[in-house]
């Protein structure tokens, strides 16, 4: 069995489990819903080939877009272990939004019932002195012999009403930026005190399509966002968790609430449009970094299964809610040895009113052909970033209404 695929669950806890081609992985499937179930704990393989090491340098990682980050990584030249950077970033899935909110109703168009009440009463005045001046009383009109001249002026003495026209009170909504977005995202006020900052926020991320970029290689967040018609989006700053996994918030607004849940439909159907079928590509180490040194190794090709997975997230107070997950397997061969690396990013998306939250945590495990690589493995897994996740919603969901946007 060396091909990728969903086979029947060894432990026998769930129907199928996925062998990415060399092991099995923590992702379950059950009925048609895919969730994360730790086979066993992963143990480090022994071997410690000569010259190359993981990553350890300071990093640059895109929000959660599927392409790979920026990182420095191991020296080939010496087994120093340098902590592993961020591989192909996968378009940031940003899924989510804070709950416990509703959108903002519309500015009220300005109240027209005293100008019809004034004109009515208006109306029914002058029918009403009219009626007087013209109806005299009951005497038949054929007694009078007396014509009155056509000249006769009829005075109206009736006073007009004053109207009045009632002014809203409610401010319209203010124009929604990716500069307004990233002043509610969290800040490192928000977050403990033991998370590292590695990226700032940016209010202008681009959309992108391929693989490595989007779920099933189709568009990533941003661009599938646009394409529902997003008026706003931006990607939050990065930060790095003393557990080696990596914390991102990205946040998109919509004109409406209908706009935002048909975005969380296209990326369920997006993340579902490859399963049993995974993405593969190639990408160089020039792009991917997994090794740190001077350069030489640029050329050095990895081999990539990439396969997602979503499903409709129940367990939130938001409108409505997707879980996604992305494994990224890259495999090559130098010098003789075989090296091997996973990359998992777990991310939630949640609706609120019509604002969509991305949630995500990003980890590396799996490390083969490096020495001493355990240390900087972490399989993150969707109940971290729930909690993860709580941590810093309320602080952006305050802002988002100090502002008011919702």
């Amino acid at each position: 069995m060396t091909n990728p695929s969903w086979q029947a669950d060894p432990s026998g806890r769930h129907e199928l489990r996925w062998w990415d081609g060399q092991r099995w992985t923590d992702h379950v499937n059950d009925h048609g819903l895919t969730s994360a179930d730790p086979l066993q704990p992963f143990t480090p393989p022994a071997a410690t080939p000569p010259g190359v090491a993981p990553i350890v340098e300071p990093h640059t990682l895109q929000p959660p877009s599927f392409e790979p980050p920026t990182i420095a990584q191991p020296t080939i030249a010496q087994p120093t272990i340098a902590q592993p950077l961020y591989p192909p970033t996968v378009a940031q899935p940003t899924y989510g939004v804070p709950q416990q909110w509703a959108a903002t109703p519309p500015p009220l168009a300005p109240n027209r019932t005293p100008l019809i009440v004034g004109g009515v009463l208006a109306v029914l005045a002058i029918g009403v002195g009219a009626f007087f001046l013209l109806k005299g009383d009951d005497t038949p009109v054929a007694t009078i012999t007396t014509t009155i001249p056509e000249t006769t002026d009829v005075v109206d003495t009736t006073t007009p009403l004053e109207t009045t026209t009632e002014v809203p009170t409610t401010a319209p909504e203010p124009t929604i930026s990716g500069d307004l977005l990233v002043a509610v995202l969290p800040t490192d006020a928000d977050v403990p005190a033991g998370w590292t900052r590695y990226s700032d926020a940016d209010p202008a991320p681009t959309s992108r399509s391929g693989p490595g970029t989007g779920f099933c290689g189709l568009t990533n967040s941003v661009g599938r966002a646009q394409l529902a018609g997003s008026t706003a989006q931006a990607y939050g700053p990065g930060w790095d968790l003393p557990d080696q996994s990596s914390f991102m918030l990205d946040l998109y607004a919509f004109p409406d609430t209908d706009s935002a849940a048909s975005f969380l439909t296209a990326i369920l159907k997006d993340a579902n449009s490859c399963t049993g079928n995974p993405v593969s590509y190639t990408i160089s180490e020039a792009d991917a970094q997994w090794f740190s040194d001077d350069g030489s190794l640029d050329a050095t090709q990895w081999s990539v299964e990439e396969q997602p997975g979503a499903t409709v997230n129940k367990d939130t107070k938001a409108a409505e809610s997707v879980q996604a997950f992305v494994d990224q397997r890259y495999t090559t061969t130098l010098d003789s040895t075989n090296y091997a690396v996973t990359g998992t990013s777990v991310i939630l998306y949640e609706r609120w009113g019509k604002y969509v939250f991305s949630f995500s945590l990003y980890g590396r495990w799996g490390y083969t052909g490096w020495p001493d690589a355990s240390q900087y493995e972490h399989q993150p897994t969707t109940g971290e970033l729930s909690t993860a996740a709580d941590l810093v919603r309320d602080s952006v969901l305050k802002r988002l209404a100090a502002a008011g946007l919702i």
